[in-house]
């Protein structure tokens, strides 16, 4: 029917389409004629039907969800995630990642200087045992030079009888005196014993037999590593109710499992106290006036200072700028 060409027709109940409407259900916007307002009621009950005449109706008339609004608070939904949630996440992790490969060119670092302090070592104790061959070498040749220097100089000596026993007969032999001819004795007999031959005793140098994977057992191995996943993995981080949250590095999280990076002796009878330098250093204090600084890494003794009274401290701590400071009950003082 065309409203400009015909007359205005009367509303019609919605329900049956043919009574007039009295009814109406401001909760489904539903018009309806009073023989069809208890079929509305019960069609759906999971609603609270509030069924009004039709004069008195909202005026405020309730429309369907906008199904494109609607999609634009998914997204705007999805992005808060992004950038409260995800996006730090990502960004936390991406800093994880950076600070364990630091810490990796750094242990590696640590690593290789024990391998090579180790080697040093190893050359310092190889030059002092050669060093001590050499020198118990040099003491044997002494000793067999001397015996047979003493030998020689009595072989020198009864060469030098003998040719005074030649001179002598020469004598004799050319001497018409025959008093002195007759006087005249032969001590051959005594030289035809000769002494006994003095042989000098080499000793013998016996290297161990040196073999690569001998040898790599003596000096020290290095154990095969690979990268492995932690089974809890990274947790959600959040910026709400945080700006600088975005802007700060993460704080560094505690292990889920503590390791041990070494073992250090440090001589004390008992450990009351220890202060870290930094990460690789720390100083360590006992039962006696002196303070140890240790390296964690390679586990050495650094450095040792005592204390100015000679007696124990009773407790050390360091600055923010890396000062050493100690207490000392002895005369109440703080150095």
């Amino acid at each position: 029917m065309d409203p400009r060409t015909s007359a205005q027709d009367v509303m019609r109940c919605d329900l049956c389409e043919t009574a007039v409407v009295q009814m109406h259900c401001d909760s489904c916007l539903v018009n309806l004629c009073k023989a069809c307002v208890g079929e509305h009621m019960v069609s759906d009950q999971s609603k609270k039907h509030e069924v009004v005449q039709f004069k008195l109706r909202k005026s405020t008339l309730l429309f369907p969800v906008c199904k494109i609004h609607d999609k634009k608070e998914d997204i705007i939904k999805e992005k808060n995630e992004l950038n409260e949630t995800i996006y730090p996440t990502y960004q936390y992790i991406a800093f994880d990642v950076q600070n364990r490969m630091s810490q990796l060119e750094k242990k590696y670092g640590d690593l290789s200087t024990a391998i090579t302090k180790h080697g040093e070592d190893w050359h310092r104790e190889i030059d002092e045992l050669v060093q001590k061959l050499k020198a118990e070498v040099e003491k044997m040749k002494n000793t067999q030079l001397q015996t047979l220097q003493k030998h020689l100089d009595e072989i020198n000596k009864i060469i030098s009888d003998i040719k005074d026993e030649i001179d002598s007969l020469d004598v004799a032999v050319k001497s018409n005196d025959m008093s002195k001819i007759f006087k005249s004795t032969f001590s051959v007999e005594r030289y035809r014993n000769l002494p006994q031959k003095v042989l000098p005793s080499l000793p013998t140098f016996t290297p161990c037999k040196i073999k690569g994977q001998h040898l790599s057992k003596i000096f020290g191995t290095v154990s095969s590593s690979s990268p492995t996943s932690d089974k809890y993995g990274y947790s959600m981080k959040t910026t709400k109710n945080s700006p600088e949250a975005g802007s700060s590095p993460p704080v560094k999280q505690l292990l889920d499992e503590p390791e041990t990076v070494t073992t250090i002796n440090t001589r004390f009878y008992n450990l009351y106290n220890v202060a870290c330098l930094s990460d690789e250093e720390i100083w360590t204090r006992g039962g006696d006036s002196t303070m140890k600084l240790y390296s964690i890494n390679l586990g050495s003794l650094l450095k040792s200072i005592r204390t100015k009274s000679g007696y124990e401290p009773s407790d050390i701590a360091v600055t923010k700028s890396g000062d050493l400071v100690y207490t000392d009950i002895s005369d109440r003082t703080v150095n």
